[in-house]
């Protein structure tokens, strides 16, 4: 995606060594893209902290679930640069951008994968629950470019399946950002 594709959809900021970027308990809805930097995300509530790198991107679960933060972010080092999508565009994303949209639906399909067979270890009863879930069991079985197809040919079943599947992290008390 280039410059003005991505201007379409978001704005670029910059912040400076520790700054909050987004506080906990914030309703701000906004998908960040870490363009240049570190930043820190500190989850009391599981006392967790996840680093985001360039590249990676935290935020989307708010926005598909209608909820406030459960964690604050920081900036680690000065001129973080944060490439920042508001809800308001979030739906426009899928047309847009479905190269972004497709990389948050992979990486959320994947930490939901993950969390399962994490589960497995520990409750492999309610794991298999999970897995049998007639959607999951649908989507899990769907190769990477399966999924890219479904994404741009059925936009409101990809939208219900995102929602399904943060819905699903949620259930699972998943670490997911």
């Amino acid at each position: 995606m280039n410059l003005s594709e991505m201007n379409k959809v978001g704005k670029t900021k910059v912040y400076k060594k520790n700054a909050i970027i987004l506080d906990e308990q914030s309703t701000d809805t906004t998908i960040c893209i870490v363009l240049q930097g570190e930043v820190e995300v500190i989850e009391k509530v599981r006392n967790t902290n996840t680093y985001i790198k360039a590249g990676e991107f935290f935020g989307g679960i708010p926005i598909l679930q209608d909820a406030i933060r459960l964690y604050t972010v920081k900036a680690l080092e000065d001129n973080t640069t944060l490439f920042q999508i508001q809800t308001s565009t979030y739906n426009s994303l899928i047309m847009k951008a479905p190269d972004m949209y497709f990389k948050i639906f992979i990486n959320l399909l994947n930490k939901v994968r993950t969390g399962i067979d994490e589960l497995n270890k520990t409750d492999p009863v309610s794991a298999t629950l999970y897995k049998l879930d007639p959607l999951y069991a649908r989507i899990n079985l769907l190769k990477e470019e399966d999924l890219e197809d479904m994404i741009q040919n059925d936009l409101n079943y990809t939208v219900f399946v995102m929602r399904f599947l943060s819905d699903l992290s949620n259930k699972m008390n998943l670490n997911i950002v």
